[in-house]
């Protein structure tokens, strides 16, 4: 599903977060009367410092997001919606090092979809989009344990000394 975040001020300028997004990944499913909306982001790069694109919300509603990491960091932002969308008003964050980038928090911007032209994916691809996702979440979230537990036995060490 083509995609792209427009700054929400200036008719068809791209938004910092557009150059995180990862379009190839982007997907919208219908299940029953709803559709899922899924947006890939990637580290963000400008001057010398990489951040991430760390909140997105939709409706005041912040959006489930999923930590897929991999070389680009990757995550998953997840919404639904009654409506087959085209245009949407969202907000995001970015961080840095895992802190606020100052003036870049709620940062409104607008959401397209370009449904002309969308890729139709069949059960089974989606499953296996699922399946891929959830493998590298659960990988993800075990090497952010490990390395948790390694700054731990840091800190007990330091203080032995």
């Amino acid at each position: 599903m083509p995609a792209r975040i427009n700054n929400a001020h200036v008719a068809d300028k791209p938004s910092m977060a557009n150059d995180a997004l990862v379009p190839e990944k982007t997907r919208v499913e219908k299940v029953n009367d709803a559709y899922h909306y899924y947006l890939t982001f990637k580290d963000l790069r400008f001057g010398a410092q990489v951040g991430t694109v760390d909140t997105l919300s939709v409706d005041n509603t912040a959006a489930e997001r999923t930590d897929l990491g991999g070389e680009g960091h990757e995550k998953v932002f997840h919404f639904t919606s009654p409506e087959k969308l085209t245009e949407k008003t969202i907000t995001f964050s970015v961080s840095v090092n895992g802190k606020p980038l100052k003036g870049h928090s709620n940062v409104a911007a607008t959401l397209k979809f370009n449904w002309d032209g969308a890729t139709p994916l069949a059960t089974d691809q989606v499953t296996s989009l699922h399946k891929d996702e959830t493998t590298k979440a659960q990988a993800e979230k075990e090497r952010l344990e490990k390395r948790k537990l390694k700054k731990l036995k840091l800190i007990v060490l330091k203080k032995k000394d």
